[in-house]
């Protein structure tokens, strides 16, 4: 996500998230969650950028998916985890 010294830009998490959800809906899985593991060091809660970085690659992916999304930021943040599903819709 954005903040994080390896972050790739926007687009490219954006491109990568939606190939994972074609991979994973054609092998016939039934939701997929978006996280951020790859981020590191790992933090125990999303900074404003990172926010609007996962609700961006969320909503990117909810619109492509025909299987429910659901989204996770950091390891122990629900508050922004719950913050970014209900502004989308996301199940």
């Amino acid at each position: 996500l954005m903040g994080y010294p390896r972050h790739p830009g926007l687009n490219a998490c954006i491109e990568k998230a939606i190939a994972d959800l074609v991979a994973l809906q054609d092998a016939g899985f039934d939701a997929v969650l978006i996280e951020n593991d790859d981020d590191e060091p790992q933090e125990e809660f999303s900074t404003p950028e990172q926010i609007v970085s996962l609700t961006l690659i969320t909503q990117a992916v909810m619109a492509q998916a025909k299987i429910p999304v659901g989204a996770q930021a950091m390891l122990n943040d629900w508050r922004s985890s719950v913050a970014v599903c209900a502004a989308l819709g996301a199940r």
